[in-house]
């Protein structure tokens, strides 16, 4: 997964790499369950599925168990020595075109800066054939307010408290529905929903774009 690390140059501080070696590094940063967005995803779709971003492989686990030759990609190396109990673990570059009936990319797009953003989506285009499930971070999100603007919808965590803490130093990408259907623009179909949720009485508010797209 090249694609995804920033240098430290680029943000000033230890590389994305570094940063999610330390927190795949605390249980606390493995999430057991999948998403259910994932599990409704998956659920009417087989064939060989690729985790683009699997962490620990909790998604993974979720499509073994369905039946799927699954595979997984990640920039941790203490992520992908968990995941790999659950399947194949390689690199975007490594795929032949058009290897993969499904892709899920989960949280993970909005980690990238806005110039590695379309070679990344290029990419999981190049190797998908069939439909890809992908999430990314709404401006409507709490977190925004807690970073530093870097110019084209790229930011810098650099406070706040709540969950953001764990991802100070963090570069973080805002989507908007406009940006959404230009990057995935060389898709077939493209499917937008929306997940806005709250915590602590409307302290936090999480807001993320659930994007359907086929090849």
């Amino acid at each position: 997964m090249r694609a995804v690390p920033l240098g430290a140059s680029e943000r000033g501080g230890p590389s994305s790499a570094d940063l999610w070696e330390r927190l795949h590094s605390d249980a606390r940063f493995r999430p057991r369950y999948p998403s259910e967005r994932v599990v409704q995803f998956l659920s009417r779709l087989s064939g060989r599925l690729l985790d683009f971003g699997c962490g620990a492989g909790r998604h993974m686990k979720l499509a073994k168990e369905l039946g799927f030759d699954v595979y997984g990609a990640d920039i941790s190396s203490v992520g992908r020595q968990y995941a790999i109990e659950w399947g194949r673990i390689g690199e975007l570059s490594e795929f032949e075109n058009d290897f993969f009936d499904v892709i899920v990319c989960y949280g993970v797009l909005y980690y990238l800066s806005a110039a590695e953003m379309d070679p990344t989506i290029s990419e999981l285009r190049r190797v998908l054939r069939g439909q890809m499930l992908v999430v990314v971070r709404s401006m409507k999100d709490y977190r925004i307010h807690c970073c530093k603007p870097l110019g084209r919808g790229d930011y810098l965590v650099t406070g706040g408290d709540g969950r953001v803490q764990s991802e100070r130093g963090m570069l973080m990408h805002f989507m908007s529905k406009k940006e959404i259907l230009r990057r995935f623009r060389h898709f077939s179909a493209i499917q937008i929903d929306e997940i806005i949720s709250t915590t602590e009485g409307g302290k936090y508010r999480d807001a993320d774009y659930v994007v359907r797209v086929a090849k």
